[in-house]
């Protein structure tokens, strides 16, 4: 939360320390499942297990 906090604070002119944020990094397991549309979620396919990093 305070890094979302300093992320949103007016006076935070440095950038760099929200570098960690633009790296790729997968911190849970995820599950992921692709759909016709949003509208009426008719699965597609299989789903996918993604680990996490």
């Amino acid at each position: 939360m305070a890094l979302v906090n300093r992320w949103l604070d007016e006076s935070t002119t440095d950038p760099s320390e929200f570098e960690p944020l633009l790296q790729p990094y997968i911190p849970y397991d995820l599950i992921a499942q692709q759909i016709d549309k949003p509208s009426t979620y008719n699965y597609l396919d299989m789903s996918s297990f993604i680990t996490k990093d």
